[in-house]
């Protein structure tokens, strides 16, 4: 069983209602208008087992999916056993539970393991699960930040011809000790970060560039602050970070303009150099199957009514 990446997300306590689902006009593509938690965190409808909707995180810089206690013992899924999830000050033990099937939009994965969470482990109110790259990698996925709309599709299809920009090269597996982990990471770079290459794992779940090597990967003129967040493994929602802002940061053509960026101390061991906010981008097409994103992709021209993003 995979672990999950050390990551943080943002804790709130808005209520969520979540609008119905769309098919798409393209067959095998679903359409899902999405709600936010703090502004970026989305939040889409789930059923488990025919059960539902229940609203998830879509969370790309998850490995594994979860559910909250509450849901798992209403819906009475069998345990299967437990795992040590590595956070960030610390380590900790999660039941996992297995559900028979998991569904979006009609998008569904059968027999997928679900790790059993608490509302300590950092999981907004009136949100009942989160949902992984465990799920997420069986599809070609469009998240469309500024329309609120996620779509799905199952395996190499149309989608991915319906997109003009840059591909970049995604890295889908990781190797941690005995464990691979499910993971979107993209190589980026910043005069201010040092010239070289840095790692990113595109992240749904977090607003703002996370660097785990501490300090001195931000470079000078950070300033030292305290940051309210929560980890799946520290909920005491403080802790002591560093701050700047990035003139730039690039991904092959694509450049990102003054993008907040924190450091943790102490420093973290993590198998990619950071977190990069998918909500930076007011679109993100992330090809599980030809292994490539396109940041803020545009539209082929198309006949009328067709469209896939809004102008």
């Amino acid at each position: 069983m995979s672990r999950i990446i050390s990551r943080v997300i943002a804790l709130c306590l808005f209520a969520l209602t979540l609008p119905a689902t769309a098919a798409s006009p393209d067959e095998n593509t679903v359409r899902i208008n999405f709600t936010t938690v703090n502004h970026f965190l989305v939040v889409v409808p789930v059923s488990i087992n025919g059960a539902g909707p229940f609203n998830f995180l879509l969370d790309t810089g998850a490995t594994n999916s979860g559910l909250d206690q509450g849901l798992a013992d209403q819906l009475s899924l069998p345990g299967v056993g437990e795992h040590e999830v590595t956070g960030t000050h610390a380590k900790v033990r999660l039941s996992i539970v297995q559900a028979k099937s998991i569904s979006v939009a009609g998008r569904t994965v059968r027999d997928l393991n679900l790790n059993v969470l608490t509302r300590t482990n950092g999981l907004p109110s009136k949100v009942s699960g989160i949902l992984g790259e465990d799920f997420l990698g069986n599809f070609d996925l469009l998240i469309d930040n500024r329309h609120h709309v996620v779509q799905l599709q199952q395996g190499p299809g149309a989608m991915s011809d319906m997109f003009e920009g840059e591909r970049l090269p995604v890295q889908l597996a990781t190797m941690d000790g005995q464990y691979v982990n499910r993971t979107l990471v993209v190589t980026g770079s910043s005069s201010e970060l040092g010239r070289k290459p840095i790692s990113l794992l595109l992240d749904s779940g977090v607003n703002y560039l996370y660097l785990f090597g501490g300090e001195q990967s931000l470079g000078g003129g950070a300033t030292h602050r305290e940051c309210s967040a929560a980890t799946i493994s520290d909920p005491s929602n403080q802790f002591l970070c560093i701050q700047k802002v990035l003139p730039q940061l690039r991904f092959g053509n694509k450049k990102v303009v003054s993008l907040t960026a924190v450091a943790q101390l102490p420093t973290t061991t993590a198998y990619t150099e950071g977190l990069m906010p998918t909500s930076a981008f007011h679109s993100i097409f992330i090809s599980h199957s030809q292994r490539f994103v396109i940041l803020d992709p545009s539209s082929k021209p198309r006949p009328a009514g067709r469209g896939m993003l809004g102008g």
